[in-house]
């Protein structure tokens, strides 16, 4: 009876895991003149949430570079949170085959940090967006996968 029962929780662990995972979204929307990225977590420590703490941010983000061609807006609760990346063609962004690659200094956003930082987001479409901190820059690349 023990072993059944070792068998039944297993079962539910690995369920509620699952579940878990599938609480997380990421959607890339690409067009030639604008490139979307929508992402969405749920749970504390998540990476938007360890994201928005490295910049020291409250409850919300909202910033433009100076040419308007980065626009970052999130917002977060104490179990969820949720970003939009949007982008489109300028001097330091550029959209082609299906890739994006973006930069910025971190005092242009009106951000600061104090290390450097990655963090990736994968959807499972296998679409990919990363964002880099060195020193005063910040990086973000995305790519549709390519079919």
């Amino acid at each position: 009876m023990n072993f059944f029962k070792a068998i039944v929780v297993s079962a539910i662990l690995l369920t509620s895991i699952q579940a878990m995972a599938a609480a997380d979204s990421v959607a890339i929307f690409h067009k030639p003149q604008k490139v979307v990225v929508l992402i969405t977590e749920l749970g504390e420590g998540e990476r938007l949430q360890t994201m928005m703490n490295y910049f020291e941010l409250g409850q919300t983000m909202m910033v433009t570079n100076a040419e308007g061609s980065i626009k970052l807006t999130c917002g977060r609760k104490q179990h969820s949170a949720s970003c939009t990346f949007s982008f489109i063609p300028g001097p330091n962004s550029t959209i082609e085959n299906r890739t994006l690659w973006a930069s910025a200094t971190l005092s242009e956003l009106g951000l600061t940090s104090l290390d450097d930082i990655e963090i990736t987001f994968k959807s499972s479409n296998l679409d990919k967006f990363t964002l880099n901190v060195s020193g005063d820059h910040v990086t973000f690349t995305a790519a549709k996968k390519l079919q």
